[in-house]
């Protein structure tokens, strides 16, 4: 027995994590058609997020400490 349901993985870069709206947030049946979308953090993006906690831009530590505890 197959399945149907269809599955979209991205990999998106720091500045989809700082600059754009929270994934939760996003509408992505605007972005794809399909079921479910797995987002998989690199590890290089996962360095610099940890790296930007740390950084003199608050916005952008905040994002940086909200996304890294997800």
């Amino acid at each position: 027995m197959s399945s149907d349901k269809k599955m979209a993985i991205y990999a998106p870069d720091t500045n989809f994590f700082i600059q754009c709206k929270d994934a939760v947030e996003i509408d992505w049946s605007l972005v794809c058609d399909a079921d479910s979308v797995v987002l998989v953090v690199l590890n290089e993006v996962h360095r610099e997020i940890d790296r930007l906690k740390g950084g003199g831009n608050t916005r952008r530590a905040r994002r940086a400490k909200a996304i890294s505890s997800q």
